[in-house]
C-alpha cells in the first residue's frame, strides 16, 4: 500500500499533503517545521512511504532526516507554474508528480557534509575577499588612480595608495581594507578546513592527480559529484558541468525529387545550462594545462587545432571536456590518472 506525501516546506509550518495509489486527497495536515513534530506526523501515515519536497533552505535537512526511514525521498527543482498557487495546491502537485513518475529534474542529494559544508565556507569567503578587493578598486580608480592587485593586499603598498585619496574617501576606503584584512584571514582559515577535509577522503587524492586539478578543483568536483555512478555516460556528466553544447534546428526535412533531404544543418546557440562550479573547475584546468603543461598530450592536441583554424574558446572547451571524461572514467572505475592513456593523431 503505497502512500505519497507532498511537502511544502517553510521556516514556521509544512503543509503536508497525502494521497494515495489512485490520486485520492487521504490527508491534508499544518504541522511546525520542527524534526520531532515533522518525522511523527510523515512516519504516522500508514503503508510505503514516497515523500516529496521542493529543492530550498531546508531540502537538505529534511532528506538527512527522512532518509532510511520511508521508501523513498525525492527533491524537486520545480519548473515555474502558472496558475492558482498555495501551499496546499503546491503540497498536492509535488505528491502526484512523485505519484505519476513525471521526470522533472531531481536534486541528487548525500551524505558527505564535511567535504561539502567546506567547501561551501571556502568559496563563501572567497566571494567576499573579491568583492571588498573590487570596492577598493573602485574607491581608487574612481579618482583615476591605477591599481594594481599587489597593491591591494601588500600593506605598505596599500597605505601609498589610501594617501592618495581625497580626506572625504580615506576613511570609507580604510573601512574596507580592514574587511579585506579580516577576509582573508578567514579564507585562510576555511583553506585549511578544506585541506583536513580532503585528506580524509581518497576521491579527492585520487583527482589530483589529473593536470590541472588541485586540491580546490578536486575537492568542489566531488562535493557537488559526490558519486560517479549517478552518470552512465560522458555526455550526461558534460551536461550536468555546463559543457554540452546545445543546438537549435528547425524544418530539418524537405522534399526533393521525390526524396526527403536535410535542409540545413542545426545551429550551435551555446553551452547547456549547468552547475557553474563545475564549469569553472574545468575551464579553469583547462586553461592551467595550457599554461604550465606544454608537453603534455592535452597541450599538443589543443596547439594543432589552434594552428588548424579552431577557435581558441572552442579548443579550451574541447580541452575541458576531455578533463571531465578522464574525471568520470578514474573516478568510476578507482584507477590512478595514467598519462599514457592518451592518444594523440599524428599530424596530417
Amino acid at each position: 500500500m503505497d502512500r505519497y506525501i507532498g511537502l511544502d516546506v517553510h521556516a514556521q509550518t509544512t503543509t503536508m499533503v497525502v494521497v494515495s495509489q489512485s490520486g485520492k486527497l487521504l490527508a491534508e495536515r499544518i504541522i511546525e517545521t520542527d524534526a520531532k513534530i515533522l518525522l511523527d506526523a510523515i512516519l504516522g501515515v500508514a503503508g510505503r512511504l514516497h515523500v516529496c519536497m521542493e529543492e530550498g533552505m531546508h531540502a537538505e535537512w529534511l532528506y538527512e532526516l527522512l532518509v532510511g526511514r520511508v521508501e523513498q525521498v525525492v527533491v524537486l527543482l520545480a519548473p515555474e507554474r502558472s496558475g492558482s498557487k498555495s501551499d496546499s495546491r503546491d503540497a498536492r502537485w509535488l505528491a502526484n508528480q512523485l505519484r505519476l513518475g513525471i521526470p522533472h529534474r531531481r536534486v541528487y542529494k548525500a551524505r558527505l557534509s564535511g567535504l561539502r559544508e567546506a567547501v561551501r565556507g571556502y568559496q563563501a569567503l572567497v566571494k567576499h575577499s573579491t568583492r571588498s578587493k573590487l570596492q577598493l578598486r573602485f574607491l581608487a580608480r574612481g579618482r583615476g588612480l591605477p591599481v594594481d592587485r599587489s597593491q591591494l593586499m601588500d600593506a605598505e603598498s596599500r597605505q601609498e595608495l589610501l594617501a592618495h585619496l581625497p580626506a572625504v574617501r580615506r576613511p570609507r576606503a580604510m573601512l574596507h581594507a580592514e574587511l579585506l584584512d579580516c577576509t582573508e584571514r578567514l579564507r585562510l582559515q576555511a583553506l585549511e578546513q578544506l585541506h583536513v577535509q580532503a585528506r580524509g577522503c581518497p576521491d579527492v587524492q585520487r583527482l589530483m592527480q589529473v593536470p590541472g586539478l588541485g586540491l580546490i578543483r578536486s575537492a568542489q568536483i566531488v562535493a557537488i559529484v559526490v558519486t560517479p555512478a549517478r552518470f552512465h555516460s560522458r555526455q550526461q556528466f558534460w551536461s550536468y558541468c555546463g559543457l554540452a553544447i546545445v543546438t537549435r534546428s528547425s524544418s530539418d526535412w524537405r522534399s526533393e525529387s521525390g526524396r526527403f533531404v536535410r535542409s540545413a544543418r542545426a545551429l550551435t546557440r551555446g553551452l547547456a545550462f549547468g552547475n557553474s562550479t563545475l564549469k569553472a573547475a574545468f575551464k579553469g584546468a583547462a586553461l592551467d594545462v595550457v599554461r604550465h603543461y606544454p608537453e603534455h598530450p592535452w597541450t599538443v592536441a589543443y596547439r594543432r587545432a589552434i594552428d588548424g583554424g579552431k577557435r581558441s574558446n572552442l579548443a579550451l572547451l574541447t580541452l575541458a571536456r576531455k578533463i571531465a571524461e578522464t574525471v568520470l572514467h578514474i573516478w568510476k572505475h578507482k584507477e590512478d590518472y595514467d598519462p599514457s592513456q592518451h592518444k594523440v593523431q599524428p599530424a596530417a
